[in-house]
């Protein structure tokens, strides 16, 4: 398990092709984006193949909530093919979905530690902020996140030294 003190900035993981399961990269399906559109964004861009050639995206693609639903498992797989963090609660994201996700993507994420900082409110926790870049199969970015995460000390500090009690 890595703790915040564990931590620095540059710090480097995620999951790319080809990687093995059980921590895996993901391969987008029609099927996939269909079922999970007919249930949560049925729009014709996500649910029906023929009316979707007519979008101005010319075709099939997923809808943002599922490109969200694919990072969220990814990146907790990236952390578990890694050393798990010490994560105790999301904090907040700041995204973007750059490209849009079709049928047949393969999707990579690469997360990397941008700042790390003491929790004023919260001695024995520290704020991570993180970068995640989701990419296809082609290296082309199809969502970058800004996320920022509470995460255990691996002791109780004081709030006045910052060090351990």
């Amino acid at each position: 398990m890595l703790y915040f003190e564990d931590l620095s900035v540059g710090y480097t993981y995620g999951i790319e092709p080809p990687a093995s399961p059980p921590f895996d990269f993901h391969q987008v399906t029609a099927e996939q984006i269909i079922s999970f559109a007919e249930a949560f964004d049925p729009r014709p861009q996500h649910t029906d193949p023929e009316a979707a050639r007519e979008t101005t995206f010319g075709g099939l693609i997923a809808s943002g909530a599922h490109v969200i639903a694919i990072w969220t498992r990814l990146a907790l797989e990236a952390q578990l093919a890694s050393r798990p963090i010490a994560v105790i609660a999301g904090l907040g994201s700041e995204l973007r979905l750059v490209k849009a996700v079709r049928p047949d993507d393969v999707l990579g994420l690469q997360i990397e530690i941008t700042d790390l900082r003491a929790s004023k409110s919260r001695p024995t926790s520290g704020v991570l902020t993180a970068r995640h870049r989701m990419s296809n199969q082609k290296g082309e970015l199809v969502f970058d996140n800004r996320a920022v995460t509470l995460v255990s000390r691996r002791s109780e500090a004081t709030p006045e030294t910052g060090g351990e009690t």
